[in-house]
Parts: structure tokens; sequence; C-alpha cells
């Protein structure tokens, strides 16, 4: 059971961050972003093919998955929410869209590298073992960088000038417009921000586990529960979410298979969102 907690801990870790970008976007434009999934699977194959062509160092291909899940997020934002928005599309047409734009990646990826699922090569697993419990290199690295992320986005969010004009446009955007904030601009900033975390969550997930082209959809899933549950008040508790949900995963595979570990994770979410819904109808950044 120490060892199920201890790899609850790190795969939660890896979700937080994958789930702090999707919450950043979600909370501020009230977009349920489906192609975060595309960008966590796009910086997953960044990195992969990066290791191959340069030698694998966690930095380089880190740095590589976050400058294309930067440019990725912006480019969704110019060129598939922008036009939308402009068009006044409802929100079933902006996530239909979203949806598309992920399914046209997944199986762009999939037909250039193939369905297989593909390790990076160069990297060690070997495991460090301390009071019964052993874990990777790459699972610590996860708790160390989702640490790091969680307390600095955390600060900004609470003392910038950047945090406070996200939480006035995620409080009340027409307020916002009319104290003269550029929402154009601030959601250039949000995708760009959360599609870097979504390329970083999906670097790591491919050092750890490997990739395939369709990766993406159950980390945006499961990043989304962590969000919704839990609402945008703090980002230590949507990475406490992200860890409570991998420990009721893990829980579920080892006593009834680890098929049930996603059906039994989720029908528990379900019933918190619905009572999450009837206290509470409205999530807020704080």
């Amino acid at each position: 059971m120490i060892q199920v907690l201890a790899n609850a801990i790190c795969s939660g870790a890896l979700l937080a961050v994958g789930a702090i970008g999707f919450g950043l976007v979600y909370f501020t434009t009230r977009h349920f972003h489906i192609a975060h999934g595309a960008v966590f699977t796009l910086g997953a194959y960044v990195a992969l093919y990066v290791s191959y062509g340069f030698g694998f160092s966690v930095p380089l291909v880190s740095l590589s998955a976050m400058i294309v899940g930067f440019i990725s997020g912006i480019a969704i934002e110019r060129l598939l929410y922008a036009p939308l928005i402009r068009r006044k599309a409802s929100n079933e047409t902006v996530l239909l869209s979203s949806l598309g734009l992920y399914i046209v990646v997944a199986n762009g990826i999939a037909i250039m590298a193939g369905d297989q699922n593909l390790m990076l090569r160069q990297v060690s697993q070997d495991p460090f073992q301390s009071f019964g419990v052993a874990l990777t290199s790459i699972q610590v690295l996860q708790v160390v960088i989702a640490f790091v992320l969680i307390i600095s986005l955390a600060a900004v969010l609470r003392f910038s000038r950047l945090g406070l004009a996200l939480r006035a446009v995620t409080e009340n955007p027409g307020l916002s417009v009319a104290h003269g904030l550029d929402l154009d601009r601030i959601r250039v900033i949000v995708l760009g921000s959360g599609s870097l975390l979504a390329g970083l969550a999906g670097c790591l997930a491919a050092i750890d586990t490997g990739v395939s082209p369709h990766i993406g959809l159950r980390a945006m899933l499961e990043a989304s529960v962590c969000c919704l549950a839990v609402g945008s008040k703090s980002l230590l508790i949507q990475a406490a979410m992200a860890v409570t949900l991998m420990l009721l995963q893990g829980v579920t595979g080892w006593w009834f298979g680890v098929q049930w570990s996603s059906a039994a994770t989720f029908l528990i979410v379900m019933v918190l969102l619905l009572r999450r819904a009837k206290r509470d109808p409205e999530n807020r950044l704080g």
C-alpha cells in the first residue's frame, strides 16, 4: 500500500501540471479546451524526436516541448477560438471545434508515427529504494517540477498584476473590459501558458511511460476532472485532487484489477461534481 501511495503522488504530480494548464484556460475563457489533449500529445512526440535527434537530456526535451506547447496554444487561440468568438459562436460550436482539432492532431500523428507505443531512448529507470518504496529518477523529477510550478503560479496569481487581471476576467469579463483590460491579449497569454504546461506534462509522460497518438485524451479528461471537481479557488487544492484521483485509481486497480480503475474513479468524481453543482454553481479563480 505504501508503494501504491508513492506511485499515486508521482502520477498525481504529473497530472497536476496538465490540470493547472487546463484550469488556466477553462476558468478564464470558459471553454472546455479538449485541444489541451492535442498539445499534450504534441509535447510528448516533440520530446521523443528531440531525444532521437540530439540525444536525451531532460532540460533540452522539456524546453522543446514547452516551446512547441506555447506556440501551439497561441496558434489555437488566434486561428481557432478567436474567429469563433468574433462570430459569436455558441459554446457547443467552440467545444466541437476543439474536439475536431484534437482528432485531427491525434490521427495526423498516428499516420506519421504509427499507432504503437514508443519509448524515449537513453532514459535511466534505475529505481531509488527507501523505506520499502522504489521510485525512478523520473518520478522524483515529476514531483519536484510540479511543486515548483504550483508554488510559482500560485505566487503569480496572488501577487502579480497579471494574476489580478486573470481573476478579474474570471469574475466579470464585461466589467473587466469596462476597466480597460484587453481580453484578446489575456486570452493569448492564457492559451499560451496553459499549453506550455500541457507540453511539459506530455514530455514528462513520454519520459516516464512512453507515447502513443491517443494519450492526450485521457490526460485531458483527468485534468478536467481535477479542475471541475474542486473549482479554481486554489492551485494546491487542484494538485491535491490530482493526487487523490491517482490514488483512487491505484487502490481500485490493486483491489479489483486495472480495467476497473478508471471506471470507478470517474464514477466517484461524477458524484462529487453533482454535489458541487448543487452547492456552488459558479467556480471562480482565486
